[in-house]
């Protein structure tokens, strides 16, 4: 994968942009969901016609705690062809919101690897815009997605990198259109667990690409 360092309200940031698309601001505080943490955006594609797929990587600590030297170091190394592997636990959460309030209403798969190993490398690799490897173990019992859904996504995976936009997506290769089914048949339901917003460790979300369930981190980064 590629990663591409994210900081949130920027340029990029899905909470602002893809999520404010279909569940719209925060009604209270008439602003977007704050992920209050940097992450890694790492790929994309079309599901279906209805669905979206989104990768992310979010680092257990905040890259201001990583080494410049390690960073610097894995940055030389992956300029020279290396091609370093980090390691991540990951869910899969698949959601919609019950009632359309946004622009483009369709089912979001939120793919999300929580970064055990290899903080520098993961900054290196989006410094230097070089790929890295990323073994990941996912979670089947903490995903929000059915077995057909956990099934079907290593072909998801493999597919062309597609940028979805608003009611329709969008390749290199040129624009096609795919019509938005406005019945209820095959939409899924936004999960009672993400009704409301989740406080955890620098990472407060309401939606399915990051999650508020992370244990308190108290250590800094690993020298990885």
């Amino acid at each position: 994968m590629e990663p591409r360092l994210v900081i949130p309200g920027r340029e990029g940031d899905y909470f602002s942009g893809e999520q404010v698309t279909t569940w719209g601001i925060d009604q209270f505080w008439g602003l977007p969901q704050y992920p209050h943490t940097p992450f890694y955006r790492t790929f994309e594609t079309a599901v279906d016609a209805d669905a979206h797929l989104y990768e992310f990587v979010v680092p257990m600590v905040p890259p201001t705690w990583n080494e410049r030297e390690r960073v610097e170091e894995y940055v030389a190394l992956m300029e020279q062809g290396t091609v370093p592997t980090a390691v991540a636990i990951s869910t899969l959460d698949v959601c919609q919101p019950a009632i359309d309030r946004g622009d483009d209403y369709f089912v979001h798969w939120g793919l999300t690897h929580f970064l055990l190993d290899g903080h520098h490398k993961l900054e290196a690799a989006a410094t230097a815009g070089r790929p890295v490897r990323l073994l990941s173990l996912l979670t089947l019992g903490e995903s929000l997605a059915g077995a057909e859904d956990t099934a079907r996504l290593p072909a998801s995976r493999t597919r062309s990198r597609t940028a979805r936009r608003i009611g329709r997506y969008w390749s290199p290769a040129g624009p096609s259109c795919a019509a938005r089914p406005r019945s209820e048949a095959g939409r899924r339901t936004w999960n009672g667990r993400y009704g409301a917003a989740r406080e955890g460790r620098g990472l407060r979300v309401e939606g399915p690409a990051a999650r508020a369930d992370r244990p308190e981190i108290t250590g800094r980064s690993t020298g990885a």
